[in-house]
């Protein structure tokens, strides 16, 4: 059952806000902000793993108001880790939208610094620290640090900077209809990547089929097609194997004579976008449902190793 004063998620401070009848609650947390959940959901996150509610928590607060039922857990479960970059990028959006107008100096103090914890999937206030301070505004000049003197020593504050706030503009103008602007990249398959492929000719494998897989998934990008990204990734998994020598891609993930990092990579792309795809495939029309964004889908950065494998072998 739901706790009061307690987040099923976070395990923050959360204000039980509602209760409706079939066990089901709304609440309002300090650091993953409103959202609706149900008993048996809240106990099956209570066996998850800290990175797994984290991830959860960072969701919510970009979802604001969103339903967390057991149907929808699978895919909440896998919602993939975030590079560095992408961290500061979330943060840097949570600023702004927090603190909207230019010039406003941002007061972190209290409870409203667990709001960019969570945007950032961070878990420690260090680590919020250095992206605030040593990366968003020394390395970047997204911010503009003012420091404040009090009776407990110096405690800076910031606003975001002209750079700052260019940024935030360029990130939209790529995704005019996503503030969140969690899709900052321009290509979902590296044109680079593409170019090596289209340059193979190997007598053993016809690898335009390939190609045109990637392709539409920067297409699929471009458009927003999220479930269309998930599926072509599990035909390009499919597709793929005698590549390897293999029947199957978890032969590959398992077996495959490469680098740790190599099958660990694999492992990911096999455990768990196929399972997300698996999800959307098979999945049968419901009640209640959650549309896949392109933080749960993203798997650009196994799937460019697993090409840059194929362009070794067959080069």
């Amino acid at each position: 059952m739901v706790q009061q004063n307690k987040c099923p998620v976070c395990s923050e401070k959360s204000a039980l806000a509602d209760h409706y009848r079939g066990g089901s609650y709304k609440l309002n947390c300090v650091r993953c902000g409103l959202f609706e959940i149900g008993d048996i959901s809240a106990h099956e996150i209570s066996c998850w793993n800290s990175q797994q509610r984290i991830n959860l928590s960072g969701w919510i607060r970009e979802n604001q108001n969103c339903k967390i039922f057991s149907p929808s857990l699978k895919d909440l479960a896998n919602l993939p880790n975030l590079t560095v970059n992408e961290k500061a990028e979330k943060i840097l959006i949570q600023l702004a939208h927090k603190f909207p107008k230019p010039g406003e100096i941002q007061d972190l103090s209290g409870p409203t610094y667990l709001e960019f914890m969570a945007v950032g999937r961070l878990t420690e206030i260090s680590e919020l620290r250095f992206f605030i301070h040593d990366y968003l505004y020394a390395e970047m000049g997204f911010l503009i640090r003012h420091p404040l003197v009090t009776e407990l020593g110096d405690d800076s504050r910031y606003s975001i900077s002209p750079k700052g706030w260019a940024f935030i503009n360029s990130l939209k103008k790529q995704n005019p209809t996503n503030d969140n602007a969690t899709e900052t990249m321009n290509a979902y398959v590296d044109p680079h990547r593409l170019e090596e492929l289209r340059k193979i000719s190997n007598s053993k494998f016809d690898v335009s089929k390939l190609i045109k897989l990637c392709e539409e998934l920067n297409q699929c990008l471009n458009l927003k097609c999220y479930f269309s990204m998930i599926m072509l990734t599990r035909a390009i998994i499919d597709h793929v194997p005698p590549i390897f020598d293999c029947s199957l891609f978890s032969e590959i993930a398992n077996n495959y004579a490469g680098s740790k990092s190599f099958r660990e990579s694999m492992q990911h792309l096999e455990n768990s976008s196929r399972k997300i795809a698996d999800q959307h495939l098979h999945c049968k029309i419901r009640k209640s449902e959650t549309i896949p964004t392109f933080t749960q889908v993203n798997f650009h950065n196994d799937l460019d190793v697993l090409l840059a494998e194929i362009v070794r072998l067959l080069k």
